[in-house]
């Protein structure tokens, strides 16, 4: 019975790996075979370019990507119900509908909407694209409908009446 080591496999393997690497290296002064040639692409027409023939000479935007150039500005759309007034930081700009140009990727804008009679609204608006804000404002006496919004310190405290009056000892 003839035993074979368990490496002899991967010593074959090796072997072979070793024998088809040595195929693929071109001896110094050999030429390489040519690249095989391809054909252009055909050109295809729609319905209306049938009579126009093929374009003529090369194409100077050949390989290059169209890239759509976006204009330098956003607009910026606030709207709201009921309407109110807008402030970014200190500086009120109006009153909704409202519409704001600003540059392109100038960074956010935190605006503060106020009406009176409602909770103010904080909102942020990007810069990347136009953007449209619609917003609803929460009437004051509506604030516990707002999840998150904090409770007021005495809700829920049931009020403790004062400590009845004792009588003076009697000598």
């Amino acid at each position: 019975m003839i035993r074979i080591s368990p490496f002899a496999g991967a010593a074959a393997v090796v072997a072979a790996f070793v024998a088809a690497s040595l195929s693929l290296v071109v001896a110094p002064g050999a030429q390489t075979p040519a690249a095989p040639s391809v054909a252009p692409p055909a050109v295809v027409r729609g319905p209306g370019d049938a009579g126009s023939g093929p374009p003529s000479g090369p194409n100077p935007d050949a390989g290059r990507h169209a890239v759509a150039v976006l204009p330098a500005e956003v607009t910026v759309s606030v709207r709201s119900s009921p309407r109110a007034s807008v402030r970014w930081g200190g500086k009120a700009l109006g009153e909704t509908p409202l519409s704001l140009k600003r540059p392109r990727e100038s960074g956010p804008m935190d605006l503060t909407l106020s009406a009176a009679g409602y909770l103010p609204l904080h909102v942020r608006a990007y810069t990347f694209n136009d953007d449209v804000i619609n917003a609803r404002l929460v009437r004051v006496a509506d604030q516990h409908t707002v999840f998150g919004y904090p409770a007021s310190l005495d809700a829920g405290v049931p009020e403790t009446p004062p400590p009845p009056e004792s009588a003076p000892p009697e000598p």
